[in-house]
């Protein structure tokens, strides 16, 4: 019997707000270049560093699907949304290595989120590697410098 190599679970967090070209332009190059990858669309439920949304959870959702909804490799998840609590990405990715405990696992963020990994996320910033690989995208006129607390994490 041939075993087939699980696909990668691709996180991609925001508040989607609305979902735009530049979010599904970022999903296709990660497609394209890890094929067997499955990415799911992670829309914020509560903010925890910004003010509430001015759209109805329910409208960003069907936006989302509506985006998503010729690729079948592209899936929206519900998990923050859901939840009662405010959305911490660690709990995010706790939850999605429980769901998928064999799969590897990947966070999408932009290089300026992770350029402040160390002072804008709290203290479990630097439990990110513990759940997932980080899949950093480049943004125009990203220039800012890494800290040096960033700088030994990723060494």
């Amino acid at each position: 019997m041939l075993h087939k190599k699980l696909p990668l679970i691709a996180i991609f967090g925001g508040s989607f707000n609305p979902i735009h070209n530049g979010h599904l332009g970022v999903a296709n190059i990660i497609l394209a270049e890890m094929p067997n990858t499955e990415i799911y669309f992670v829309p914020c439920g509560q903010p925890v560093h910004r003010e509430a949304f001015n759209t109805r959870s329910a409208e960003r959702l069907e936006m989302i699907r509506l985006a998503i909804k010729h690729n079948r490799h592209y899936h929206v998840s519900t998990y923050e949304i859901d939840s009662p609590a405010p959305s911490y990405t660690i709990d995010t990715l706790r939850h999605f290595r429980k769901q998928f405990p064999l799969h590897p696992l990947a966070f999408i963020m932009g290089m300026d989120t992770f350029v402040s990994l160390d002072t804008a996320w709290g203290n479990d910033w630097h439990h990110l590697l513990d759940y997932v690989h980080l899949l950093i995208v480049p943004r125009r006129g990203d220039i800012k410098e890494c800290s040096q607390p960033l700088k030994k994490y990723v060494q």
